[in-house]
């Protein structure tokens, strides 16, 4: 931002839009599933309560899936998706540097919930001090409600699978 008044202005807005989501739905935590590294950090900024979950994949399967076409997310060659994949990481690791003094977060590979849920959620259960023990032994999760930008809004429940 470059301005003051400007900034101040988006972080009102981001601690009222946290507010208002909170007391509509009603619920203890929110997931706010965004892949941009940039609203932790302007989260962080406003002392909002965050704890987070890092869900990194396998290398291949993420450039496997830029590949897919007729789908909602843009087609990335192989080059394009590589050089994303390596800048959003890198971000990601960046602003959990950044915000490492005032949020808790666990690293978690995919391939590791889906593997081994149970573990996966007892890892963060402990390393977060949230209660997912209702999450423990589920084979359907609903979904909520989702704005934009992640395949998984088009479904209203998801159902963890393992990899072969």
């Amino acid at each position: 931002y470059k301005n003051k008044k400007k900034y101040k202005i988006y972080s009102r807005f981001i601690v009222n839009l946290y507010d208002s989501i909170f007391q509509s739905v009603g619920e203890k935590y929110i997931v706010d599933s965004s892949k941009h590294p940039g609203r932790l950090y302007h989260i962080n900024n406003n002392n909002l309560d965050v704890k987070v979950i890092y869900i990194v994949r396998k290398y291949s399967d993420v450039i496997s899936s830029f590949q897919k076409k007729n789908i909602e997310q843009p087609f990335k060659n192989r080059f394009a998706a590589t050089i994303y994949y390596f800048a959003i990481n890198y971000l990601c690791k960046f602003t959990l540097y950044l915000c490492r003094k005032r949020i808790r977060f666990v690293k978690v590979k995919f391939e590791d919930l889906i593997n081994n849920p149970n573990l996966v959620f007892s890892q963060i259960s402990d390393n977060l001090d949230i209660d997912l023990k209702e999450l423990m032994n589920k084979e359907n999760f609903s979904v909520g409600n989702l704005f934009d930008g992640n395949r998984i809004r088009l479904q209203n429940n998801l159902k963890i699978t393992k990899i072969d």
